[in-house]
């Protein structure tokens, strides 16, 4: 797998810059253990979200369901 294909795929896919990604981690694994008959594709990509405005709404709705749920 080429790292930097993969990066540049994952970020137009996404639409956000290259240097959002962190360093790729790529797992070692023998032929064998490959079952899709075309490989693995462009990979997974995980993505971490570090912002205000997402964090309040979600503990909001936590906070919400908590009160809520209450006998």
């Amino acid at each position: 797998m080429n790292v930097d294909n993969e990066v540049e795929y994952w970020a137009g896919y996404l639409k956000i810059p290259k240097r959002c990604f962190r360093k790729p981690y790529i797992k070692s694994s023998s032929f064998h253990d490959i079952t899709y008959v075309h490989g693995f594709g462009h990979g997974t990509c995980n993505i971490l979200h570090y912002g205000k405005e997402l964090y309040l709404f979600v503990k909001s709705g936590l906070k919400y369901m908590r009160i809520h749920s209450r006998p």
